[in-house]
């Protein structure tokens, strides 16, 4: 999904079971989900906020969907919850899949005012989606569809994700004024576990530390398999908001990448999705400084930047505050600045998830909340065709801005030697070692290579006292072994060819990084001891890119919040005139 033309969290999860995360089991899962996509029919656009009362036809429309949003039910001040009407055996696809977007070595901390909730209540740990090397020190991750609207639960939990996928849409740095605008990682699905039971609230399990942490108090069912109170099919139905009007798939934009598509006929005037908002701000957003490995700090090419998460946000030229929609497939709807063409519209929702007075808050007053409260609804402005696109106007401050930016838009030095790890691992057969590096023909300086390893302290002698030793182990396929948490730097010493299979293994050298997790930490001895490990199979190495160097860090990537139209915006969270700054983005 490309920023340019789209917009797009739940808790660090360190508790998704080894299996639903192994490159193998994800085979088992048919992950095929596309439908054709009809040609859009063009009409005119009504900027007016649209009634939402249920008519004969948007009831018929509702009662085809099969997940819905409703207040949740597996805690207090939990928010809205998802919930399914259907019986849904286990290991099958749960709504539409998520976009990743990494918030990289935020500058904020986290127990200030900004990112708080974010970081506190919704952000993924990036050992989950793949991005830890995005960054130096901390990265966070945002899924604001299912990995968001699925609430959390201390007990086993009923969905969970499987990894993402990862490439530039067709929108190389080289040539795309849109590379770096949008996150590169998208397609993370999720699957049911277990069997789940109509009316059931989905949740996935984050284990019971995350919870006592937090003091909450969980709902816990009598029935040994369901992990929450449920709701009726027919409450639901009659009070719930639908959650799958929408799907991805290739948008009909040229060099546009993905967008969102109707899964169903939407009538005029009907809910195509609910969007929950977390609030931000501008300023917890800024990038000044890239912290590196060893604590010192490197300036940014440019004195201002932003974190590509600010494109998925609704803003307004004069306020400090921005509001983070999350809803399934909601991050993918693409601008559009042929009104024919747009065919929807937001307006405040009258869900009694809404808080109204909210709005009528400081931005202070509303950063301090301790949940989220706000929701806008995306209404369609004419009959929706199953198929078709769904479309919006992002504003003209976005529009120019936008422009200005493909008007101004080079390339970077040196932008064809770079080469994105993803193509890499899939290109690359054998690997050099370090010394064929050195003496021959190295990788490009974007590279480096990671192994997946599970560090077993319990087994190692690496806290004896001879610092000068060499701890040396031979590699073992362990279960889960192919979670991101076990993907460290490696250095690849020796490569051996087995005479038969013709296939390679290879001995590395084991390092750790700034987010290795503390029980897989492998003591260094500044460096005197090397950690040795044999036999590594070639399934076992991956290409990553080094941290700072992929396109949503290129400095002259598109930066702009999604405009929120001045009768939506509250004229509580504007700045006065004495209050104003020259908090811009980049365009």
């Amino acid at each position: 999904s490309v920023n340019n033309f789209h917009w797009s969290s739940c808790p660090s999860n360190h508790w998704v079971t080894a299996s639903a995360m192994d490159g193998s089991s994800a085979t088992t899962y048919n992950t095929n989900n596309k439908e054709e996509v009809e040609d859009s029919t063009s009409s005119t656009c009504s900027a007016e906020p649209l009634s939402t009362t249920k008519t004969t036809a948007t009831t018929k429309q509702m009662t085809s969907c099969h997940l819905y949003y409703d207040l949740s039910t597996v805690a207090k001040d939990s928010g809205l919850g998802l919930f399914t009407v259907r019986d849904l055996p286990a290991k099958v696809k749960v709504g539409s899949p998520d976009v990743v977007i990494h918030v990289v070595d935020p500058t904020q901390p986290k127990d200030l005012l900004g990112l708080n909730l974010f970081l506190y209540n919704y952000a993924w740990d990036a050992h989950i989606t793949g991005g830890q090397y995005e960054g130096n020190r901390y990265v966070a991750a945002a899924l604001p569809g299912v990995g968001m609207s699925a609430n959390g639960h201390h007990l086993a939990g009923n969905v969970l994700p499987l990894r993402p996928v990862v490439d530039e849409a067709d929108l190389p740095r080289t040539e795309a004024a849109a590379a770096g605008a949008f996150t590169h990682y998208h397609n993370m699905s999720f699957y049911t576990s277990r069997n789940v039971t109509a009316g059931d609230e989905l949740v996935i399990p984050y284990g019971d530390e995350w919870f006592e942490e937090r003091q909450y108090n969980i709902h816990t069912s009598s029935n040994s398999v369901s992990t929450t109170k449920n709701y009726t099919v027919e409450h639901l139905r009659n009070h719930g908001l639908c959650a799958d009007n929408l799907r991805s798939d290739k948008s009909t934009i040229p060099d546009a990448g993905r967008g969102a598509f109707a899964t169903r006929f939407i009538p005029k005037g009907s809910l195509i999705a609910p969007l929950p908002l977390l609030p931000l701000t501008k300023e917890s957003l800024q990038i000044n400084k890239i912290p590196t490995i060893k604590g010192s700090v490197q300036q940014q090419q440019q004195s201002s930047k932003y974190q590509l998460l600010i494109n998925y946000c609704f803003g307004h030229e004069s306020s400090p505050i921005l509001l983070f929609p999350f809803s399934s497939g909601v991050n993918l709807i693409n601008h559009q600045d042929d009104m024919e063409r747009v065919n929807s519209v937001l307006q405040w929702s009258n869900h009694t998830f809404h808080q109204k007075t909210w709005l009528t808050k400081s931005p202070q007053e509303l950063l301090a909340q301790p949940n989220t409260g706000l929701m806008l609804e995306l209404i369609a402005t004419r009959d929706i065709q199953k198929g078709e696109e769904v479309f919006m106007n992002y504003g003209p401050e976005w529009s120019e801005a936008w422009e200005k930016h493909v008007q101004l838009w080079k390339s970077i030095d040196n932008a064809e030697h770079y080469s994105p790890s993803y193509i890499m691992n899939d290109v690359v057969d054998k690997l050099r070692t370090q010394e064929e590096e050195t003496k021959f023909h190295p990788y490009p300086n974007n590279l480096q290579t990671a192994c997946f390893y599970i560090y077993d302290n319990t087994t190692m002698n690496d806290n004896n006292d001879n610092t000068n030793s060499i701890t040396m182990i031979k590699w073992r396929p362990t279960p889960g072994i192919q979670e991101f948490r076990y993907l460290r730097p490696c250095t690849i010493l020796k490569r051996e060819e087995h005479p038969t299979t013709q296939t390679s293994r290879y001995t590395v050298q084991m390092w750790n990084r700034a987010t290795t997790p503390p029980d897989q930490r492998i003591p260094q001895h500044n460096n005197r001891r090397p950690h040795i490990v044999e036999q590594v199979p070639r399934a076992a190495i991956r290409f990553v890119d080094k941290p700072y160097t992929t396109d949503q860090h290129l400095p002259n990537a598109f930066r702009h919040w999604i405009g929120l139209q001045s009768s939506l915006f509250p004229d509580a969270w504007m700045m006065t005139p004495s209050s104003s700054s020259s908090d811009e983005t980049t365009k």
